[in-house]
């Protein structure tokens, strides 16, 4: 086959729904969406197939990535992309829920810094977190955007779709490869605008 090292690129979805914060990568994991199922499934199948064979498998758990040319979507996973465009369309943002719900937005750059660490070493079987350990809520996203964008627009909230908190622990990745974020969320945000 030719290849002796892996990346499966996972997602912090695994997690479901939880209780405690930060998530560490051990903690029991309760996916509570189809996507987030096939995701655990896609980690378990390099488990198995690095005990079946000579190749070194590494799986990358990134919370919510964020960056350049993400183009809108339909869920919080889009959150970012889609209250740039709206704002940048003259379209009214929406938020669901309330927007206390809270997420870990990490740059994809961070994330990709991350992916080349772990490649560049001598790591395998190991699942590392690609975050920030920041919660922002989503009201806090969408006020931060439209302060950089210099647009005050008021969302319009509307009906509450059920989904997961999220913020990553960190401590993995930095006890393996001294790895923090080099992007804050400001920083991050202007970039991607």
């Amino acid at each position: 086959m030719g290849v002796s090292k892996f990346i499966f690129v996972s997602s912090a979805s695994v997690y479901g729904y939880q209780n405690h914060f930060p998530l560490f990568e051990g903690i029991e994991m309760y996916p509570a969406s189809p996507y987030a199922l096939t995701k655990l499934i896609g980690e378990q199948y390099c488990q198995l197939f690095e005990k079946m064979s000579i190749m070194k498998i590494n799986r990358v758990r990134p919370f919510n990535a964020y960056g350049k040319r993400q183009p809108p979507g339909d869920s919080y996973a889009a959150a970012v992309p889609n209250f740039i465009e709206a704002l940048k369309t003259g379209k009214k943002p929406f938020i669901t829920g309330d927007g206390k719900q809270f997420r870990d937005f990490v740059y994809v750059e961070d994330v990709v810094d991350l992916m080349i660490k772990i490649m560049k070493s001598d790591v395998a079987g190991e699942a590392f977190n690609a975050g920030t350990e920041q919660h922002t809520s989503i009201n806090a996203l969408y006020e931060t955007i439209s302060t950089l964008m210099k647009k005050k627009v008021k969302p319009d909230y509307i009906a509450e779709v059920k989904d997961p908190n999220t913020r990553a622990s960190m401590e993995k990745a930095e006890r393996f490869f001294k790895w923090r974020p080099k992007h804050g969320l400001i920083e991050g945000l202007t970039k991607t605008i």
